[in-house]
């Protein structure tokens, strides 16, 4: 193989290889837009949540807590963990 052959595989490696960084720089940034959605969603979220969570527990002092969790839609070991939740935190 003369040089100017060996000059020219390496350019047609070269070229194969950065036609595949472009490859996957486009990939990367198609999946990056999804989780950016989802984070936002996420994000969006938590005030929902926390307004759930402040109108459960306003219903702690006039029911019992049996029947919170039938009144609040809430698991009961779920209403349990949230109401840990407030104890700790007072």
């Amino acid at each position: 193989m003369s040089d100017s052959d060996e000059v020219l595989q390496l350019r047609a490696c070269r070229a194969e290889l950065e036609r595949i960084k472009k490859k996957l720089g486009t990939v990367r940034h198609q999946q990056a837009e999804p989780e950016e959605k989802a984070d936002s969603l996420l994000a969006q979220q938590r005030e929902p949540w926390k307004k759930r969570k402040a109108a459960v527990l306003a219903t702690r002092p006039r029911f019992p807590v049996c029947g919170s969790p039938r009144r609040s839609a809430l698991p009961c070991g779920n209403l349990y963990k949230l109401l840990e939740g407030e104890n700790d935190e007072s």
